[in-house]
């Protein structure tokens, strides 16, 4: 009886031996298991960290290049008034030569508009005008460039047919028809004299430029 209960009892603690090893191994693969799976999670977590850190990175460098495209644009505008700004202060003559063209341009064309009025002239019927070419006081018009060459520009404002009579020294050169409300441009060489002549009378325009 007392060799039945030892071989018992070693059989016993041989079981109690595997099943402590059967423990022990599935403590370890549990083990092995959480380890696993927190190594799983610091990789996960660590690839967030990279995902957010690369977007952080991505939107500091698009304000980065907006902020240098703005600095750019700021730059160029800098740029450009301080070149004004150098043209203005470096070189007053240019200023001031830029001031006397444009009075002097000015000048040039008030002159010509005032030589260019246009002059008013009615003609009764059966009626002959002179009209440049015999000097002040008789003429009709004033041509301001009688002692050279010029051209008449004559427009005829009434219903009836002018015409504009071209002579020298009591010849005809020329008789130019202006129908009503049309416009015609006479050459006066110098020593030429204009006359308008109209059978049922008109109202005429006319004014001169140098040639």
């Amino acid at each position: 009886c007392f060799f039945f209960e030892s071989s018992q009892k070693r059989k016993d603690k041989n079981l109690y031996s595997i099943s402590s090893l059967g423990n022990i191994e599935q403590t370890n693969r549990r083990i092995s298991n959480g380890e696993g799976a927190i190594q799983t999670n610091d990789k996960l977590l660590h690839s967030e960290f990279n995902i957010r850190y690369s977007i952080f990175n991505r939107g500091n460098i698009e304000q980065t290049n907006r902020r240098m495209l703005n600095d750019e644009e700021v730059i160029t505008e800098n740029k450009k008034l301080g070149h004004s700004k150098f043209i203005l202060s470096v070189n007053p003559y240019l200023v001031t030569h830029m001031k006397n063209i444009i009075i002097v341009t000015f000048s040039i064309l008030l002159l010509q508009a005032c030589s260019s009025t246009n002059n008013i002239i009615v003609i009764g019927p059966a009626e002959s005008m002179s009209i440049s070419g015999k000097g002040p006081g008789q003429d009709a018009a004033i041509n301001p460039y009688l002692n050279s060459n010029s051209i008449a520009t004559v427009k005829n404002l009434g219903k009836n047919n002018v015409v504009a009579r071209i002579q020298k020294n009591g010849e005809l050169i020329e008789n130019i028809t202006v129908p009503a409300h049309e416009k015609r441009e006479v050459t006066l060489l110098n020593g030429y004299e204009l006359y308008f002549d109209s059978d049922l009378g008109s109202k005429v325009s006319v004014s001169f430029r140098k040639s």
